[in-house]
């Protein structure tokens, strides 16, 4: 989502609906941030609110909607499938939407202290 008058980039996890914020000038799969190779397919209409983000690098694209407010985790579904214009799109341009997360998580478990 770019959310907000601002449009801060926030990632969404389509599974459970998780929200954090993403780094605006980079690919959020493979973490590229050469700016030559990223770019966006975006609509005809001069104030549209999607369009795809996506990574020359690995190949990835993500959908970018701009909201006001957070969309709720239980419509995210329906704002997946209500964009599959842009998945066509980004599809017929030879971008591809990565099996992997979005986003890394680096974590370790830690032993209790004696």
């Amino acid at each position: 989502e770019a959310r907000g008058v601002e449009r801060s980039r926030h990632l969404r996890c389509g599974r459970c609906g998780g929200d954090w914020r993403g780094d605006g000038l980079g690919c959020p799969f493979c973490a590229n941030a050469d700016h030559a190779m990223l770019g966006s397919l975006v609509g005809d209409e001069p104030r549209e609110s999607r369009k795809i983000e996506t990574c020359g690098a690995c190949g990835g694209y993500l959908k970018s909607i701009a909201t006001l407010r957070a969309t709720p985790a239980d419509a995210l579904t329906l704002v997946d499938l209500d964009t599959v214009e842009l998945d066509i799109a980004a599809l017929e341009h030879g971008y591809v939407r990565p099996d992997e997360p979005g986003y890394r998580v680096r974590a370790r478990v830690v032993g209790a202290s004696q």
